[in-house]
């Protein structure tokens, strides 16, 4: 007779149907007979976590990698993180104790908090964005040389300079127009630009025009939207 261990963790409300806990294992489906496995599914252990570094005051708030460091926002403080466990600050005045969201262009990286948004990079060290047309964003993703930012509560985004976070114009900016809702997050996905608005999603590309590289994909709307601006990450 075999033992009907628990595969996952679960519960339905009636309780001899089925309640199940699968703590701290994992199910993995296994080859069958003949020549596989006596079971179809084995439970097995996860591996155990160590401590690596710790990282300012806390709470840990977001991160992202560029070349051998990651770049870690923790409280209201960027740091650098090496291999070696060696936190090194940069810069702070990150406002704010929830998620942010952070993308690196391969010599900067950039933060946004819903209200400001922060550059770091190796040759010019941290600043917060003072350029006129940058606006309060909650989501930045980077493609195809620019950084592209949801303009937090209204239907636009806008870009970046070209490889530049510093610098912005406001003719870079435009609407998601299939329905009148506001922009929630932007995502670089598998090379194409998703603009998350509150009732559904559009699918720009990288057209190359002129004014603005981006326009939308026909056809390739999603009837589904975000609510949570950084439920993406």
């Amino acid at each position: 007779m075999q033992i009907p261990f628990a595969l996952q963790a679960f519960q339905n409300s009636s309780l001899p149907i089925s309640a199940q806990d699968l703590c701290n294992a994992y199910a993995e489906r296994e080859p069958p007979p003949p020549g596989g496995a006596k079971v179809p599914i084995a439970v097995k252990g996860c591996p155990g976590l160590t401590s690596f570094a710790t990282v300012g005051d806390g709470p840990i708030r977001g991160f992202c990698f560029l070349g051998a460091l990651v770049y870690v926002v923790s409280g209201s403080e960027l740091y650098s993180l090496n291999e070696s466990a060696t936190a090194t600050l940069l810069g702070g005045g990150i406002t704010g104790l929830g998620p942010v969201s952070m993308a690196q262009n391969g010599t900067q990286v950039c933060v946004v908090n819903g209200v400001n948004g922060f550059i770091y990079s190796v040759a010019a060290g941290y600043t917060v964005i003072t350029d006129v047309d940058f606006f309060p964003a909650n989501t930045v993703t980077f493609f195809d040389n620019y950084f592209v930012f949801d303009r937090a509560n209204t239907a636009y985004v806008f870009l970046s300079g070209l490889l530049d976070g510093l610098a912005y114009n406001s003719l870079d900016t435009a609407a998601a127009e299939v329905q009148p809702q506001n922009v929630q997050a932007t995502v670089n996905q598998q090379e194409s630009l998703l603009v998350f608005s509150t009732g559904h999603t559009e699918t720009w590309y990288d057209s190359g025009a002129v004014n603005f590289p981006f326009q939308r994909l026909d056809g390739g709307t999603i009837e589904r939207g975000l609510v949570a601006p950084l439920a993406t990450v």
